[in-house]
């Protein structure tokens, strides 16, 4: 075992794989993951390895699923001494199902579709009952964290009307005993356009906002997770999903 080797782990949906960052051809993946926010916090927390697993357009059902294929904890454990797990949650209005062996997005109005869902489901109760769906997935992130004594931390991309509770002060209010001892990260959605790529994605800086203000969370909230040790930027090491679809595994970016 290395001593003094950390790992940063960042799941989420198109945020964390970096969608709407400009990018060349050959160089597609890299770019976006080392303009992304995990990258940032690599940097920012002086992790020597980042695990990026952004699924763009997943829920976070699919995300957890990927993430528990793609890891291995045993390797995990016998290489790192110090994780960290960063969940950004999805919005809460899509999940996935497997559809002919392959993992489809499910948007929330159609799934409210369903004839029993449709029939018994009260309408004010739609969007809190699927911010209770998202919670049973958090829960169940925090818990492969604490189960292998690495550190969580999450936050969320919320796309929702104005007269609605956003997901992270929403949960923290109305069902916080599923979140004892969980750390949220405050979060605004980006407004401001000149942070906005043409797809409505954040572009590179707004990504690099997201991480910067992450971080500065971190640091008033949780500064024990930073590495205070010095150490070369150039001796990072990052891995990225290439196609969760077809193959969830983590590749190492050159």
């Amino acid at each position: 075992m290395n001593n003094n080797k950390t790992l940063l782990i960042v799941v989420g949906c198109s945020f964390i794989e970096g969608a709407g960052i400009k990018t060349t051809i050959k160089n597609h993946f890299r770019e976006l993951v080392v303009n992304g926010i995990g990258h940032t916090l690599q940097k920012k927390l002086k992790y020597d390895t980042l695990y990026n697993i952004g699924i763009g357009n997943s829920g976070i059902d699919g995300q957890l699923d990927v993430f528990t294929k793609a890891l291995d904890v045993q390797k995990i454990r016998e290489e790192f001494t110090r994780v960290t797990l960063f969940l950004l949650n999805t919005y809460p209005t899509r999940y996935n199902k497997y559809i002919n062996r392959v993992m489809n997005t499910i948007k929330i109005d159609e799934y409210n579709k369903i004839e029993s869902i449709k029939k018994n489901q009260e309408v004010d109760n739609i969007y809190y009952d699927a911010i209770r769906d998202q919670a049973k997935f958090i829960n169940t992130f925090n818990f492969i964290a604490n189960s292998n004594d690495w550190d969580f931390i999450w936050t969320n991309v919320d796309e929702i009307d104005s007269d609605q509770e956003g997901i992270v002060n929403c949960i923290d209010k109305r069902i916080p005993s599923n979140f004892d001892g969980l750390n949220i990260i405050p979060y605004e959605y980006l407004s401001k356009k000149y942070w906005l790529a043409s797809d409505n994605h954040p572009n590179e800086n707004g990504y690099r906002w997201i991480g910067e203000r992450i971080y500065k969370w971190i640091i008033e909230n949780r500064p024990e997770l930073e590495n205070g040790r010095l150490h070369r930027l150039d001796k990072h090491e990052i891995y990225t999903i290439g196609d969760p679809l077809t193959s969830p595994r983590l590749t190492k970016l050159s």
